[in-house]
């Protein structure tokens, strides 16, 4: 995901590389696999790219409110970057109305908030002015019910898609987690 306009700088002039190479490789001989192959790779990258750029046009260029739809915890964070972009502020500017240093927001951005705990999290949320429409979360014990749920909550060790559901699985004793949409709205 791009985050901010010195990404979206590079990440538009890499696109247009791209587009130039691929150029060349078909005033090529497209009898080599090889070339093909190779130009494949690279309109496959191009896409991906492309893809990217719009998805930030579109964020920083919206004239109403963008409502997205998370099916994870784990999409929180894209989500406060999402937010951040859909209001045009830059970091040093949600920095700001935080009352932290840019870099506070920079490093949180870089590495998805993985450090942030769970009152920052929030935080930034509010400075934002998210919202949550709807946040229905379900938990339920699935296993066999003479055995009683993990007390610790440790053993489950991934999630996996089920239709708009991400599901929790792979749970010791059987505790399942299904997560449906939350919606922040700002």
């Amino acid at each position: 995901m791009i985050q901010n306009e010195r990404e979206y700088k590079i990440s538009k002039a890499e696109a247009q590389k791209f587009r130039q190479a691929i150029v060349q490789l078909e005033q090529q001989s497209t009898e080599d696999w090889k070339i093909e192959l190779q130009k494949n790779a690279m309109q496959s990258s191009l896409e991906e790219l492309e893809q990217e750029i719009l998805e930030y046009n579109q964020l920083k260029n919206s004239p109403t409110p963008i409502a997205l739809t998370l099916s994870s915890f784990e999409q929180i964070p894209d989500a406060l970057i999402q937010a951040r972009i859909a209001k045009g502020w830059t970091q040093a500017e949600l920095a700001s109305r935080m009352g932290v240093k840019p870099q506070q927001v920079q490093n949180d951005e870089i590495t998805h908030y993985q450090s942030a705990n769970f009152a920052r999290l929030t935080r930034v949320a509010k400075v934002l002015g998210m919202e949550f429409e709807n946040a229905r979360i379900m938990v339920g014990w699935i296993g066999n019910p003479s055995k009683p749920p993990p007390q610790n909550g440790r053993g489950c060790v991934g999630l996996s898609q089920s239709g708009n559901t991400r599901v929790q699985k792979s749970c010791s004793e059987g505790l399942k987690m299904r997560v449906d949409t939350l919606t922040p709205r700002w």
